[in-house]
């Protein structure tokens, strides 16, 4: 009878034991956060958000924690521009760092990986233009455009809600005063000996009344239709469209220059024809107060290279000058850098394709009718 009670009673014991460990083994459970499941969850905060020398915005202190438990990698931050105006005051272009256009409003920028329960912060770049520069002021201003950052991981997000962040109002921190800028562009009479690279000469002055601080003068390169750039512009320089259009932002101050023009030569690649007219364009970030005469057209004018007809003479104006530390002569030979303007005089080359369309099927129906036709054309020249 001792023995079965002994029995009984650690029967009793381990059947009480393992109720107790069933319990607190659910207890837990019915406490454990959701994330505790294997996986990532990414949250995003950002500080101000400026835009300011250089075309540079500058997305402050962007943190990304991870609150899961798996590590998140190939983090992206995909950064869309909120206009609160008719015409948007900013939209990006191309890149000079790792970042991706994806539209005007919106690019993906690459972010470190992120451990469990870790976080990084950093300060993350972009380029943008601004749509109507105007002259600046000691405090930074606000803009009516914001900028939302979302966040996320080659993993699934266990918890997306929290993954984008949208910012105040952006701050405009360009504060050089507006200026008078006048661009040049000699036209394009040579060609070197083996006919495929070519030369043209440019130059830029500021007429004032104010001086242009380093970073706030942007230089633009459209290369001509059938031409493409041929050397580098330096680093403060990106490309808007590969070859075709540079953008540069000066690197010195540019003070009110009023000498002749001291124009420096840019190299361009003919890669086909015919050739239309191409662009370089100068701007004062402060604000411009004569923008006619900002922009060269870039023509070239050489005898047996086929033209698209110019809509326009590119003769520079009778007075100008080319002269402060952040000129474009520093950026054609890779230390400086220019602003971005798209399109080119596609609408010429449409029209002529069209007229040859047209004739060619005129000469085929005549041809059906058994006539014989002969054309003649005469050489076209520009």
């Amino acid at each position: 009878m001792l023995s079965t009670h002994r029995g009984r009673t650690a029967a009793r014991i381990v059947s009480a034991a393992l109720l107790a460990a069933i319990g607190v083994a659910a207890g837990d459970m019915a406490a454990a956060p959701a994330w505790a499941v294997d996986g990532v969850d990414l949250k995003a905060s950002l500080g101000q958000v400026t835009f300011g020398a250089g075309s540079s915005m500058v997305f402050k202190n962007l943190q990304v924690s991870n609150t899961g438990t798996a590590k998140a990698t190939k983090v992206v931050a995909k950064i869309e521009l909120l206009s609160d105006a008719t015409t948007a005051p900013l939209t990006f272009t191309g890149q000079r760092n790792a970042c991706t256009p994806l539209s005007a409003t919106t690019v993906t920028c690459p972010l470190p990986d992120v451990d469990a329960s870790a976080t990084i912060t950093s300060d993350l770049f972009a380029v943008a233009i601004e749509a109507h520069p105007v002259p600046g002021t000691s405090n930074p201003t606000p803009m009516a455009v914001r900028a939302r950052v979302t966040v996320s991981a080659a993993e699934s997000d266990l918890a997306s809600a929290d993954n984008t962040v949208t910012s105040g109002s952006i701050l405009r921190t360009v504060v050089s005063a507006a200026t008078d800028w006048v661009a040049y562009a000699k036209p394009i009479g040579e060609r070197d000996r083996n006919g495929d690279l070519l030369y043209v000469s440019l130059d830029a002055a500021n007429h004032g009344p104010a001086p242009t601080a380093q970073g706030e003068a942007t230089f633009t390169y459209i290369a001509p239709p059938g031409t493409e750039w041929d050397q580098s512009f330096g680093s403060t320089c990106f490309e808007v469209r590969p070859k075709i259009e540079i953008r540069c932002t000066s690197e010195g101050s540019n003070p009110p220059d009023l000498n002749p023009p001291s124009y420096f030569r840019v190299r361009l690649k003919l890669v086909s024809t015919p050739v239309g007219d191409g662009e370089f364009r100068v701007e004062g970030m402060g604000g411009e107060l004569n923008p006619s005469d900002n922009v060269a057209k870039i023509v070239i004018d050489i005898p047996g290279v086929p033209q698209v007809p110019s809509s326009g003479s590119s003769q520079p104006p009778a007075a100008g000058g080319g002269g402060g530390t952040g000129t474009p002569a520093a950026h054609a030979s890779g230390t400086g850098g220019g602003l971005p303007v798209t399109g080119t005089n596609t609408g010429l080359i449409a029209g002529a394709g069209l007229i040859a369309l047209v004739l060619g099927a005129v000469v085929y129906l005549l041809a059906q009718r058994r006539r014989v036709i002969l054309v003649a054309d005469d050489e076209h020249t520009a």
